[in-house]
């Protein structure tokens, strides 16, 4: 029977630093036969929360699965959630292993404190510290955890340590129930130190993971006081406000505690004889005063408590709060970058016509799958970006040797779980998008009969990919490889001398690109395939080093091939071979001697421009790599066949200036690499790595998110859009989509003008962007002049490519904006024109009076024809609502719903085939001043698309699942 050890808490103990560290050290821990299964939301929260939360009956069926299969004796799981719930919970799991639980206990005020602080800290608590601890002592049900959408975990706090135990105690058995003092020297030097001697294993801490640090008292209140007045689904958007805002004062209440000496003294007194039997029954060895000598304990403790929060101090802070929205954006600095022989920079609005369009998939790479979907949220912000950049391609990693388990006698066996992520989320794809499948990291068992020579390799990776596209018919294109000339990625083997080096490229043509293509044509795979895909440009390497270093992937045979990985020590797991496409197109000529014998459409390239010295800059750096591939292709006779580039980036953190944070040079690399790649006929397909920063990328200088590790949009990111949309053939181009963020983001103090054109009646009409202060994020505020009658309109550069099925959504959110004495009387328009004949199409006018009035709706399908339709009444605009306009079974809707989610009108208009919605279309906005005293309106977000749907609902016109 396995050996199961169940961390369960509790809360505030070094839960968070426990499991990064657990989830980091598979190696370490796979030496002493014992598994932390990756069983777990994210990479940053690696807790196996779903045990408690009763959330996850496929995920438990996984992780019993994997603990099966795992060859390792001892299993580890841990979820602070446990100590909160009935032990029945994890009834059924103990039953199945020897099982000891390992708690942690930290003194109860000092306990009740910290727990405090958190759940405020995330919104799950309103009361004050009074009423708090009053709820705790009378085991009053808290809320613990809520998603605030549909997880939530209603529990009295188990700060009665010995009741909390004697639970498991009865479900395990006395002697499979440790309990730790938090603060004891006894038992070690620190939290995880102590978690290790209980749990009989030995790991190195890991700097740079989650620190689950504690609000400031000033902080804690202020969150309390304005959650008040927030719905569930707001109060999300301001952590990470407060987080910065927690920053910048911590230290002046350095020391000071919530709960003064007279509320310590009263907890303390409440648990002094639990704790008295709690070190009798469970925790003998203790030696820390509040378990040792519990009531005088009680009668001692002090604490300098904080001053109350009183208005001023209150006021001032929620200034600081929300001016956070404005910090940390990079100043406007000029980017210059050297190039060779490049196309001359110029302004967005004057790059409409400067691409030569050769470039038709432009795509957005990702982590995994699985970090998507299981964050709904995030999952959304990836979709609206595809549509905000309007892109049509995505590339999707398919890993080898998570995907496929060998049986006994060598028959592979798809994993029907991660079979049905990738299903989910390709369910979730509008259909138009184009898919590109890559493998990924070679399983490790025909990578070792490859090293042992043993023959087979070339048969089990024809197979793989067979199942790949019979699994996933989804597939559209394929490429056969993931840079097989990076240790990462490549198979070794063994070299004349009996030591080991990577494959050349004789036997990566014969053991990969041969099978590969023969399998995939024989199961009838019509898309295009990819032969090879190079880190870098296949070129470049590490010439210096004397020894290869070992295949990564052999890492599950540490322990059988130590001496071949001895040789990595002192230079990591980063290595690449030298000159290996070189290599790999002498091998191919030997079978294929010109480009029309290739039994593949298309070479592959990671053009990143960090191997080697980039005295030109980044982006020139890039573009050289990419260029002496292309060279490589003419040399070779290759001439002219297509290359893909499927992964490109820069890091935000700007390598050549001493790992400075230089968000401005990472979007000028954008503009700069992008501009030249659109030039060259040869690239087709481009995708940029990647769509955001995770927070364990910081600890590596991996900044090469689009949208940083909190959700925030980078320069680069608006320079991206403003390329894609560029870049891409007009007919492939479904959606156009603005947040209205860039002027904020990009420091400038207008629209994105690569997106937008402007035109105004008079100069003193503007568009600037700002901040709302809400989850709303930015904004655009829009004054259309002095005069009354005078319009500012913005019209989309680009425009929707046709559609027979005349499907069509536009949606433009919005609030007027008052900035004195006197009602807003204003007119804000949404038109949908025909491409051929600007004069046709939708046209929806709404005069706004006031804030609190009336809105009043006409509508027509040509520019001079408009009648009212309806008249609604606005009830309080100081929220943004929405207007939709909308194709519904060949009918053309009109909705509008106000700030808290009421619809306010839903009218049938007309036809689709009145507006000529099949056609090319463009969308525009125009804001106009009837009457009355100067104010604003706010554009918060504007979509035109295709896909019937625009942001959150994606039922209509996406991929069922198989095509």
């Amino acid at each position: 029977m396995k050996r199961l050890v169940l961390h369960i808490g509790t809360h505030k103990t070094g839960t968070t630093s426990i499991q990064y560290t657990l989830a980091r050290s598979e190696r370490a821990l796979a030496d002493q036969g014992v598994i932390y299964p990756a069983h777990y939301a994210n990479a940053n929260n690696p807790g196996h929360h779903f045990l408690a939360l009763g959330t996850g009956r496929e995920r438990y069926k996984a992780l019993i699965e994997t603990i099966e299969k795992a060859p390792q004796g001892t299993v580890i799981l841990s979820t602070e959630l446990l100590s909160t719930v009935p032990t029945e919970r994890v009834g059924e799991l103990v039953s199945r292993y020897d099982t000891t639980a390992i708690c942690l206990l930290r003194r109860q005020d000092e306990y009740l404190e910290s727990m405090y602080r958190e759940l405020c800290k995330s919104s799950f608590c309103a009361q004050t510290p009074d009423s708090f601890v009053d709820s705790v002592l009378a085991d009053e049900p808290l809320l613990i955890f809520s998603d605030f959408k549909r997880i939530e975990l209603r529990a009295p706090l188990p700060a009665g340590y010995e009741r909390l135990l004697a639970g498991y105690s009865d479900l395990l058995g006395e002697d499979r129930v440790i309990g730790i003092p938090y603060d004891d020297p006894a038992f070690g030097d620190d939290a995880l130190n102590r978690f290790c001697r209980a749990a009989g294993i030995v790991v190195e801490p890991i700097g740079g993971g989650p620190r689950n640090v504690s609000f400031s008292p000033e902080v804690v209140e202020l969150r309390r006081r304005l959650d008040a007045s927030l719905e569930d689904h707001e109060k999300p958007a301001l952590r990470p406000l407060f987080w910065k805002l927690n920053d910048t004062i911590a230290s002046e209440q350095k020391g000071q505690s919530i709960l003064g000496t007279d509320q310590r003294r009263r907890i303390l007194t409440h648990y002094a004889a639990s704790n008295a039997r709690l070190r009798k029954r469970f925790i003998p060895r203790a030696t820390v005063d509040w378990l040792t000598a519990p009531e005088s304990t009680a009668r001692s403790v002090t604490a300098t408590q904080a001053a109350p929060l009183d208005e001023a101090r209150a006021i001032d802070l929620t200034a600081r709060l929300y001016q956070r929205a404005d910090a940390g954006q990079p100043s406007a600095r000029t980017h210059v970058v050297s190039k060779p022989a490049a196309p001359p920079r110029k302004s967005r609005a004057e790059r409409k016509t400067e691409t030569s369009g050769q470039i038709n998939l432009i795509g957005l790479n990702f982590a995994n799958i699985n970090q998507l979907l299981d964050d709904p949220e995030r999952l959304q912000t990836y979709m609206d970006a595809m549509d905000e950049c309007a892109l049509n391609a995505i590339r999707i990693p398919f890993y080898w040797r998570h995907l496929i388990a060998y049986q006994a006698d060598g028959t592979a066996r798809v994993d029907d779980r991660l079979a049905s992520h990738y299903r989910s989320f390709v369910a979730k794809l509008p259909e138009h998008v184009k898919i590109t499948g890559v493998v990924v990291n070679c399983h490790p068992e025909p990578a070792r009969m490859a090293y042992l020579g043993q023959p087979g390799f070339a048969e089990r990776y024809a197979e793989y990919v067979r199942l790949m596209v019979e699994t996933f018919d989804f597939i559209d294109d394929i490429e056969l490889w993931n840079e097989p000339n990076a240790s990462d990625f490549y198979v070794s083997v063994k070299g004349e001398d009996g030591l080991h080096r990577p494959w050349n490229g004789s036997e990566f043509v014969d053991m990969v690109i041969r099978p590969g293509v023969e399998s995939l044509r024989r199961a009838g795979f019509a898309g295009r395939i990819c032969g090879v895909t190079f880190a870098e440009n296949g070129l470049v390497g590490h010439v210096k080093r004397t020894r290869p270093v070992f295949a990564n992937t052999m890492r599950d045979y540490a322990d059988e091939f130590a001496a071949e990985f001895s040789d990595n020590q002192g230079h990591g797991a980063f290595y690449f071979q030298p000159d290996f496409a070189r290599d790999v197109m002498q091998a191919l000529k030997s079978h294929y001697p010109t480009a029309q014998d290739l039994p593949f459409e298309a070479f592959g390239i990671h053009p990143y421009p960090y191997f080697g010295p980039a005295p030109d800059g980044f982006a020139a750096h890039s573009w050289h790599l990419t260029q002496d591939f292309l060279s490589l292709l003419e040399d070779t006779g290759y001439s002219g066949v297509p290359v893909w580039i499927t992964e490109v980036g820069a890091r935000s953190l700007d390598l050549s200036k001493g790992y400075d944070f230089d968000a401005v040079a990472q979007a000028g690399f954008v503009d700069d690499f992008m501009a030249h790649a659109a030039g060259e006929a040869s690239i087709e397909k481009l995708f940029w790595y990647k769509y955001r920063d995770e927070a364990w990328d910081l600890k590596q200088e991996k900044s090469f998110g689009l949208v940083d590790h909190e959700g925030r949009k980078k320069p680069a990111y608006y320079s991206f859009r403003s390329r894609a949309l560029d870049c891409l053939p007009p007919q492939s181009i479904r959606v156009l989509q603005d947040d209205f963020g860039s002027g904020a983001v990009m420091q400038v103090s207008s629209v994105d003008k690569s997106f937008w054109k402007i035109e105004k009646t008079e100069p003193f009409a503007y568009a600037i962007p700002a901040h709302t202060g809400t989850a709303e994020g930015t904004a655009l505020l829009v004054s259309p002049g002095r005069a009354v009658g005078s319009v500012l309109r913005l019209e989309t550069r680009h425009h929707l490519a046709t559609d027979k099925a005349q499907r069509l959504k536009a949606a433009l959110r919005f609030r007027p904006k008052a900035t004195g004495p006197g009602k807003p009387e204003m007119t804000l328009g949404l038109q949908i024109t025909n491409l051929a004949n600007p004069e046709t199409g939708l046209f929806l006018s709404i005069r706004i009076n006031g804030v609190s009035g009336v809105a009043a709706f006409a509508f027509g399908t040509t520019r001079k024809a408009r009648t009212p339709v309806a008249e609604v009444g606005l009830a309080d605009l100081s929220q943004f609502a929405e207007i939709t306009l909308e194709t519904r079974k060949g009918r053309v809707w009109l909705s509008c719903v106000d700030g808290d989610g009421s619809v306010l009108t839903e009218i049938d208009l007309c036809a689709a085939t009145q507006a000529f919605l099949g056609r090319r279309l463009r969308g525009a906005i125009e804001v106009s001043r009837t009457k009355g005293p100067i104010h604003f309106i706010e554009l918060s977000r504007f979509g035109l698309g295709r896909q019937v749907t625009i942001n959150d609902d994606r039922k209509s016109g996406s991929k069922k699942g198989p095509r």
